[in-house]
């Protein structure tokens, strides 16, 4: 349950401030996946080998992710039947506030893609665009068309300068 790192920050900036602590949080989600999955007692068994503190500390770093209430959500609980309304009732709050941020996480990570979507797709028109094609009434896919019918004419120029270039020497 803990936040994804955010890998955009890695990528550009990994050994800032922000870009270690996404890479510590990448790091204790490894940590955390190769302790909970099948294959475990291997994992550990190497983790054993290590020396006295790097052992300690990473148990340290196992506790933190497998204990802690904000990064793990247990579905043990849904498998006992004799459960009192009072044990309940604080088991539902922690799955539904874990929810809400999933949901809030979700709506950032889709609005992160949009962006770099856009970005990536040319949508975002370089200063010196006509203000036609800049106009925010324009569907996106206009705005596309116009750019390319721009850069036609442009291209088209350039061949016609070149045919005469060619035709004087």
């Amino acid at each position: 349950m803990m936040s994804l790192p955010n890998v955009l920050i890695i990528g550009k900036n990994p050994f800032s401030e922000q870009g270690t602590e996404e890479v510590k949080k990448l790091l204790l989600l490894l940590l955390g996946c190769a302790v909970q999955c099948q294959k475990k007692e291997e994992f550990i068994e190497r983790i054993q080998g290590l020396n006295f503190d790097t052992k300690a500390a990473v148990a340290a770093h196992i506790q933190e992710v497998t204990h802690n209430q904000e990064n793990v959500f247990d579905l043990q609980w849904m498998e006992v039947t004799d459960m009192s309304q009072e044990d309940i009732e604080p088991l539902l709050k922690n799955m539904a506030s874990h929810l809400k941020r999933l949901i809030d996480e979700r709506d950032e990570h889709s609005e992160t893609i949009v962006e770099l979507s856009e970005e990536r797709d040319g949508l975002h028109f370089l200063p010196h665009a006509s203000s036609s094609a800049q106009s925010p009434c324009g569907s996106p896919g206009m705005k596309r068309t116009e750019s390319r019918q721009h850069l036609s004419v442009e291209l088209a120029d350039a061949k016609a300068k070149i045919r005469r270039l060619r035709q004087e020497l």
